[in-house]
């Protein structure tokens, strides 16, 4: 379940020297209210800001709007050229951070899965498209000289994610996860192979 929306945070407030049209006092504040984006309450970015004029003896509160045009002005002067505060920037800066991982994490996924790919050792697990958007999982028993012995998994997934994540969660240590039988193909054909992702033994 996701949970996002709108909220507001006072931000500022300030005494202003301005007559109450209710009870006449000068005993007034502005408060300035920030409304910003929030992602399981993480304030992602901020929105629209408002202020208000409260009183603080009768407590009658006045939206900016509602004010007259020289009140506006004096609120406005009074709150001035407030910031919102950094932290209302918070889900952003995950976001970012989050994305930039990501990407790294993929650059290096890719990068090791080449070099084992140009330089297979028995024990590596691989994931195989096997055609029309499936894929399973196949083991390296073998590198003998220019030809490889492997198992392939009896398990189909329908994303090179989801195999992955069978490889990482080591789903295919489970008895029976491979077939009993051995297969063998020139090492070129397996490094021409669509391989999308290889784990080796003390490796990723």
């Amino acid at each position: 379940m996701l949970i996002f929306g709108v909220k507001n945070k006072v931000i500022s407030s300030k005494p202003v020297d301005v007559v109450c049209t209710e009870c006449t006092r000068t005993e007034q504040r502005v408060h300035t209210f920030q409304r910003y984006f929030h992602f399981f309450w993480v304030p992602v970015f901020p929105l629209s800001r408002q202020s208000v004029l409260e009183c603080q003896h009768c407590k009658k509160v006045t939206l900016e709007k509602e004010l007259s045009d020289q009140r506006k002005a004096i609120v406005r002067l009074k709150a001035g050229a407030i910031k919102a505060p950094i932290y209302m920037y918070a889900g952003s800066v995950i976001i970012v951070l989050l994305v930039g991982w990501s990407y790294y994490s993929i650059k290096v996924e890719n990068k090791q899965t080449m070099q084992f790919l140009s330089s297979p050792a028995a024990s590596d697990v691989a994931v195989i498209e096997a055609g029309q958007g499936q894929f399973q999982l196949l083991k390296l028993i073998a590198v003998e000289g220019n030809r490889i012995r492997f198992q392939i998994g009896q398990y189909v997934y329908k994303s090179a994610a989801s195999a992955k994540t069978a490889i990482r969660k080591e789903v295919f240590k489970e008895s029976g996860y491979f077939s009993d039988d051995l297969f063998e193909m020139p090492m070129d054909k397996y490094k021409q192979s669509q391989i999308k992702f290889v784990k080796r033994e003390n490796g990723h």
